[in-house]
């Protein structure tokens, strides 16, 4: 009687396991690397004028960073507290005047 019960309890547990639904874990997600931060401007005299500035910068979202090194540079150079933007061409090699004689 009693191996009866065992066989009995084995084969339900069995038919349970085949009929139970079993469920999936999605994979982990994953999230990108984050982006390497964008290296500083470089600044550095253009050739040919004493009054304009060649800065190196990541594009796209580097020209401002790239505005303010040439501010900076007008600044300590010639004593002149902006810079305007002359080209941009290619993207990421701006050049700047400082303003004045």
């Amino acid at each position: 009687m009693k191996s009866l019960l065992i066989l009995a309890l084995a084969a339900a547990g069995l038919a349970a396991a085949c009929t139970s639904e079993t469920t999936a874990n999605p994979p982990p997600e994953t999230t990108a690397p984050a982006a390497a931060p964008a290296s500083a401007p470089t600044a550095e005299p253009a050739a040919g004028s004493p009054r304009r500035v060649t800065v190196m910068y990541t594009p796209p979202d580097g020209l401002p960073a790239a505005q303010h090194a040439a501010t900076m540079y007008c600044s300590q150079r010639f004593g002149v507290a902006t810079a305007q933007l002359m080209t941009d061409d290619p993207p990421g090699h701006a050049t700047f005047a400082c303003p004045g004689m």
